[in-house]
């Protein structure tokens, strides 16, 4: 058995915790993320065909449950508790209702976390630490490495991941299958790494797109709220194209509580992920945009009494009108 550790840092916050909705962070949720990126970096294969691979590696559940080969620990946390996300980082906004929308220096923030603010939720803050310790044999470790690569540079811990919430960075590792710190130049460094990634998993992967800002911020603060603003406008300006709107995640609550939603299901999760990067000292926004089919073949969108058909031109649409580099990926389709 080896192990290996990596020290980690929220770029963001986080809104993880409990069914208490205090925020911890824990264990089970970390098993959890590498599981999703796992999947994600393997692609579309056949739901027993992976669920039997991700048993063997992270454990399986149920009648036919199984030890997994990987375990996980979280030690040496660093890590602050706040209560006011606004009134602790200093930011300003409040809703307009002449325009009817969020109005304020970082009206941008507000519109991504606008679910958890309601909500008044606890959060871990940025610049908070941890040790991840993973053990297990190398070739298990290796697939967990690459999965937790793909979740620091891609993804998020904790609800409103995809827009923002709970980017992580790792820090510090001890182990070289992967290079786990962002460098310049980033788009040279974020190919080589998840083809590095894909081949430790033997996967297609999932990431079709990835937009990078082409300005650089000063912190988290500036560059989420970037990406925030150009999200809230195009989203506010194109409100009236009720269906059209529906790819970017569902439901959507409209006036009245009038939802648009799936004809079948009750949601489907944004095809799109806002995060923030950092590279040395400057940070970047990135939109990854992450492929496979919206809904299951046939399945309309439902708004009242209305059927509509599922439109992806809109993301093309949003993306198109970002200050953006953008990097494709030939496994992502």
């Amino acid at each position: 058995m080896e192990k290996l550790e990596y020290e980690i840092e929220f770029i963001t916050p986080a809104f993880i915790g409990g069914a208490d909705q205090q925020a911890e962070l824990r264990p089970a949720s970390f098993v959890g993320l590498l599981r999703w990126w796992w999947r994600a970096l393997k692609g579309w294969r056949k739901p027993e065909d992976l669920l039997n691979e991700e048993s063997e590696i992270f454990g399986g559940a149920g009648d036919k449950g199984k030890a997994g080969k990987v375990w996980l620990k979280i030690k040496d946390k660093d890590i602050e508790v706040g209560k006011d996300i606004k009134g602790e980082n200093g930011l300003e906004w409040g809703y307009n209702k002449r325009l009817g929308r969020l109005d304020g220096k970082h009206a941008g923030i507000g519109y991504l976390f606008f679910s958890v603010l309601l909500q008044r939720r606890d959060y871990l803050k940025p610049e908070g630490r941890f040790v991840l310790e993973l053990v297990g044999k190398k070739e298990y470790l290796a697939y967990a490495t690459a999965s937790l690569w793909a979740l620091s540079i891609f993804g998020g811990v904790g609800t409103r991941a995809r827009r923002g919430g709970g980017n992580i960075r790792v820090v510090n590792s001890q182990e070289s299958f992967m290079d786990m710190v962002p460098k310049e130049p980033f788009s040279d460094w974020l190919r080589s790494q998840y083809e590095k990634a894909l081949s430790l998993v033997q996967g297609k992967g999932l990431i079709k797109s990835v937009y990078v800002s082409k300005r650089a911020f000063n912190n988290w603060v500036e560059a989420l709220n970037d990406i925030g603003k150009a999200f809230m406008e195009y989203r506010t300006n194109n409100k009236h194209r009720i269906f059209d709107m529906g790819a970017f995640g569902l439901p959507i609550r409209h006036r009245g509580n009038i939802f648009l939603t799936p004809q079948n299901h009750n949601r489907r999760a944004s095809p799109l992920i806002f995060r923030t990067i950092r590279v040395r000292n400057r940070y970047r926004w990135m939109v990854v945009w992450l492929d496979g089919p919206f809904l299951p073949r046939g399945e309309k969108l439902r708004f009242k009494r209305k059927l509509g058909n599922v439109n992806l031109k809109p993301i093309e649409e949003f993306l198109s009108t970002l200050d953006a580099q953008k990097i494709a990926f030939n496994q992502g389709g």
